[in-house]
């Protein structure tokens, strides 16, 4: 996991952890991956903020079509209109599921500003509890999406394409 020698840069999009069959195995996995963050543990919970009026668990959070509308949370009013597919707050939310994956697997080897889960986490209580949240999350969520060539470990497959390492 070098280049000539250096220690590489990685990190896993959120494509990678919701999509991939080796980030689904990687991420349900405890010994890769503390059960406190794993799939069915719930936002609210592991973020320490009331960020949805009803909790959802962080595997039903994933990129794609929104899975939450901004009514849904605690920031509407704050961040656009009921009505509002909840837009930005949605790439936030996996974003920072992401990034608290990848601090928790990479380490300081993840190139974003927050290499421990603990880091993740108090950023985003930051963001979340500041005066203009909504610009702050926004502004978290640039600060962790650093997946443009990055190298992300798949492990290796055994004949049936599973991850076994």
């Amino acid at each position: 996991m070098s280049r000539h020698g250096e220690v590489a840069d990685c990190g896993c999009s959120p494509g990678f952890w919701w999509r991939s069959p080796h980030g689904l195995v990687k991420w349900s996995n405890t010994e890769i991956i503390p059960a406190l963050y794993g799939p069915d543990q719930m936002f609210n919970t592991v973020f320490g903020r009331n960020f949805f009026i009803v909790d959802r668990a962080l595997e039903l959070l994933g990129p794609g079509p929104p899975s939450f509308d901004i009514s849904d949370t605690n920031l509407q009013g704050l961040c656009g209109s009921t009505g509002n597919p909840g837009g930005n707050l949605h790439a936030v939310v996996f974003h920072a599921i992401a990034a608290l994956l990848n601090a928790s697997f990479y380490g300081d080897r993840y190139p974003a500003p927050y290499k421990m889960p603990g880091a993740v986490i108090g950023a985003f209580q930051s963001a979340y509890d500041a005066s203009n949240p909504c610009e702050q999350l926004d502004a978290f969520m640039v600060a962790v999406d650093v997946y443009n060539g990055l190298w992300c470990f798949n492990g290796f497959s055994n004949e049936n394409g599973d991850w076994i390492e």
